[in-house]
Protein backbone atom coordinates (compact mmCIF):
# COMPACT_ATOMS: atom_id res chain seq x y z
CA UNK A 1 0.00 0.00 0.00
CA UNK A 2 1.55 3.47 -1.01
CA UNK A 3 0.94 6.63 0.50
CA UNK A 4 2.78 9.96 -0.80
CA UNK A 5 5.28 7.92 -1.85
CA UNK A 6 5.91 5.98 1.67
CA UNK A 7 5.54 2.50 1.48
CA UNK A 8 3.81 0.74 3.90
CA UNK A 9 4.82 -3.47 4.83
CA UNK A 10 2.52 -5.73 5.31
CA UNK A 11 2.03 -6.70 8.93
CA UNK A 12 2.92 -10.68 9.72
CA UNK A 13 -0.14 -12.50 11.62
CA UNK A 14 2.34 -12.88 14.77
CA UNK A 15 2.90 -8.92 15.28
CA UNK A 16 -1.04 -8.57 14.62
CA UNK A 17 -1.59 -10.93 17.49
CA UNK A 18 0.70 -9.45 19.56
CA UNK A 19 -1.02 -5.79 18.87
CA UNK A 20 -4.97 -7.35 19.57
CA UNK A 21 -3.94 -8.91 22.63
CA UNK A 22 -2.01 -6.19 23.87
CA UNK A 23 -4.92 -3.78 23.24
CA UNK A 24 -7.35 -6.55 24.65
CA UNK A 25 -4.92 -6.38 27.95
CA UNK A 26 -3.16 -9.48 27.68
CA UNK A 27 0.37 -9.75 29.49
CA UNK A 28 3.16 -10.36 26.60
CA UNK A 29 3.81 -14.08 28.31
CA UNK A 30 0.01 -14.79 27.67
CA UNK A 31 0.39 -14.42 23.35
CA UNK A 32 0.91 -17.40 21.76
CA UNK A 33 1.45 -17.47 17.89
CA UNK A 34 -1.29 -18.01 15.40
CA UNK A 35 0.52 -21.23 14.18
CA UNK A 36 0.88 -22.49 17.74
CA UNK A 37 -2.64 -21.92 18.38
CA UNK A 38 -3.97 -23.86 15.10
CA UNK A 39 -1.87 -26.50 15.73
CA UNK A 40 -3.80 -27.13 19.29
CA UNK A 41 -7.12 -26.76 16.97
CA UNK A 42 -8.29 -22.78 18.10
CA UNK A 43 -8.63 -20.32 15.47
CA UNK A 44 -7.28 -17.42 17.42
CA UNK A 45 -9.09 -14.87 15.03
CA UNK A 46 -12.84 -15.91 16.37
CA UNK A 47 -12.30 -17.65 19.29
CA UNK A 48 -13.99 -15.78 22.57
CA UNK A 49 -12.42 -16.46 25.82
CA UNK A 50 -16.02 -17.63 27.07
CA UNK A 51 -16.03 -20.54 24.69
CA UNK A 52 -12.88 -21.74 26.51
CA UNK A 53 -15.06 -22.08 29.81
CA UNK A 54 -16.96 -25.28 28.32
CA UNK A 55 -13.92 -27.06 27.29
CA UNK A 56 -11.88 -29.39 29.22
CA UNK A 57 -9.85 -28.47 31.66
CA UNK A 58 -6.36 -29.36 30.70
CA UNK A 59 -6.48 -27.46 27.49
CA UNK A 60 -8.37 -24.06 29.00
CA UNK A 61 -4.92 -22.46 29.47
CA UNK A 62 -4.09 -23.20 26.05
CA UNK A 63 -7.11 -21.88 24.61
CA UNK A 64 -7.28 -18.49 26.99
CA UNK A 65 -3.59 -17.97 25.39
CA UNK A 66 -5.67 -18.04 22.14
CA UNK A 67 -8.76 -16.13 22.44
CA UNK A 68 -10.23 -12.66 21.81
CA UNK A 69 -12.05 -11.49 25.18
CA UNK A 70 -13.62 -8.89 23.33
CA UNK A 71 -15.28 -11.06 21.21
CA UNK A 72 -19.27 -11.92 22.70
CA UNK A 73 -20.24 -15.18 21.99
CA UNK A 74 -23.09 -16.14 23.59
CA UNK A 75 -25.12 -17.96 20.88
CA UNK A 76 -21.96 -20.46 21.07
CA UNK A 77 -21.91 -21.11 24.65
CA UNK A 78 -24.98 -22.73 23.93
CA UNK A 79 -24.47 -26.46 23.49
CA UNK A 80 -24.51 -27.70 19.55
CA UNK A 81 -27.18 -29.94 17.95
CA UNK A 82 -25.07 -32.19 16.08
CA UNK A 83 -21.11 -32.73 15.82
CA UNK A 84 -19.64 -35.22 12.93
CA UNK A 85 -15.97 -36.50 13.90
CA UNK A 86 -13.76 -36.52 10.55
CA UNK A 87 -10.72 -39.28 10.82
CA UNK A 88 -8.07 -40.37 8.32
CA UNK A 89 -8.38 -43.85 6.71
CA UNK A 90 -6.15 -45.80 9.18
CA UNK A 91 -4.14 -44.29 11.70
CA UNK A 92 -3.40 -40.49 12.70
CA UNK A 93 0.19 -39.37 13.94
CA UNK A 94 -2.59 -39.12 17.10
CA UNK A 95 -2.76 -42.13 19.01
CA UNK A 96 -5.14 -40.83 21.37
CA UNK A 97 -7.77 -39.79 19.06
CA UNK A 98 -7.15 -42.91 17.16
CA UNK A 99 -8.45 -44.39 20.29
CA UNK A 100 -11.15 -42.37 20.91
CA UNK A 101 -12.14 -42.89 17.10
CA UNK A 102 -11.78 -46.75 17.73
CA UNK A 103 -12.87 -47.25 21.25
CA UNK A 104 -15.53 -44.45 22.25
CA UNK A 105 -17.92 -43.40 19.06
CA UNK A 106 -19.81 -46.35 19.78
CA UNK A 107 -20.63 -45.45 23.54
CA UNK A 108 -21.05 -41.65 22.36
CA UNK A 109 -23.58 -42.40 19.99
CA UNK A 110 -25.30 -44.21 22.38
CA UNK A 111 -25.45 -41.65 24.57
CA UNK A 112 -25.74 -38.51 21.93
CA UNK A 113 -27.96 -40.46 19.52
CA UNK A 114 -26.58 -41.42 15.57
CA UNK A 115 -28.01 -38.26 13.88
CA UNK A 116 -26.68 -36.44 16.42
CA UNK A 117 -22.70 -37.59 16.42
CA UNK A 118 -21.11 -39.55 13.79
CA UNK A 119 -18.23 -40.29 11.77
CA UNK A 120 -16.30 -39.39 8.05
CA UNK A 121 -13.17 -40.96 7.51
CA UNK A 122 -10.71 -38.56 5.21
CA UNK A 123 -8.37 -39.42 2.77
CA UNK A 124 -5.25 -38.46 3.89
CA UNK A 125 -2.71 -35.87 1.72
CA UNK A 126 0.28 -38.16 2.01
CA UNK A 127 1.26 -41.04 3.59
CA UNK A 128 3.88 -39.17 5.49
CA UNK A 129 1.62 -36.61 6.31
CA UNK A 130 -2.14 -37.67 6.98
CA UNK A 131 -4.65 -36.01 7.42
CA UNK A 132 -6.01 -34.60 11.00
CA UNK A 133 -8.84 -35.45 12.81
CA UNK A 134 -11.08 -32.85 13.78
CA UNK A 135 -14.53 -32.42 14.87
CA UNK A 136 -17.14 -30.44 12.85
CA UNK A 137 -19.73 -28.89 15.31
CA UNK A 138 -23.21 -27.88 13.73
CA UNK A 139 -26.11 -25.71 14.74
CA UNK A 140 -28.99 -28.32 13.22
CA UNK A 141 -28.43 -31.80 12.14
CA UNK A 142 -26.90 -32.50 9.18
CA UNK A 143 -27.16 -35.46 6.74
CA UNK A 144 -25.14 -38.30 7.30
CA UNK A 145 -24.76 -38.97 3.38
CA UNK A 146 -23.32 -35.42 2.69
CA UNK A 147 -19.81 -35.15 1.28
CA UNK A 148 -16.92 -34.08 3.69
CA UNK A 149 -16.83 -31.25 1.72
CA UNK A 150 -20.10 -30.23 2.19
CA UNK A 151 -20.10 -30.75 5.61
CA UNK A 152 -17.08 -28.65 6.39
CA UNK A 153 -18.78 -26.09 4.48
CA UNK A 154 -21.76 -26.03 6.73
CA UNK A 155 -20.40 -26.65 10.11
CA UNK A 156 -20.76 -23.65 12.40
CA UNK A 157 -17.44 -24.81 14.11
CA UNK A 158 -13.99 -26.54 13.45
CA UNK A 159 -11.81 -27.81 15.88
CA UNK A 160 -8.45 -29.85 14.98
CA UNK A 161 -7.48 -32.36 17.14
CA UNK A 162 -4.02 -32.72 17.09
CA UNK A 163 -2.38 -32.56 19.97
CA UNK A 164 -5.57 -33.58 22.21
CA UNK A 165 -5.78 -36.27 24.27
CA UNK A 166 -8.91 -38.76 24.28
CA UNK A 167 -10.54 -38.03 26.86
CA UNK A 168 -10.18 -33.80 26.54
CA UNK A 169 -12.09 -34.59 23.03
CA UNK A 170 -14.78 -37.18 24.34
CA UNK A 171 -15.54 -34.78 27.38
CA UNK A 172 -16.30 -32.09 24.83
CA UNK A 173 -18.37 -34.34 22.83
CA UNK A 174 -20.53 -35.26 25.76
CA UNK A 175 -20.61 -32.04 27.28
CA UNK A 176 -21.90 -29.69 24.40
CA UNK A 177 -24.08 -32.46 22.31
CA UNK A 178 -27.42 -32.95 24.02
CA UNK A 179 -28.43 -36.53 24.59
CA UNK A 180 -30.46 -38.50 22.57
Amino acid sequence: MAMMGVRIAPVSSFFLILFVSLVAGKDSQDVVSLESCRQSGFDPLQLACDTCDLLPESVVNKCRGCCQPFRNVNAKAKRYEAAVLLHPEGQSFFPEIDELYNEDVKGIQQQKGKKRFFTKTIESASYFAPSPSMILWFNEIPGSSATVTNLKSKAAEIIMLGGWKRDEARDMLLALLPDA
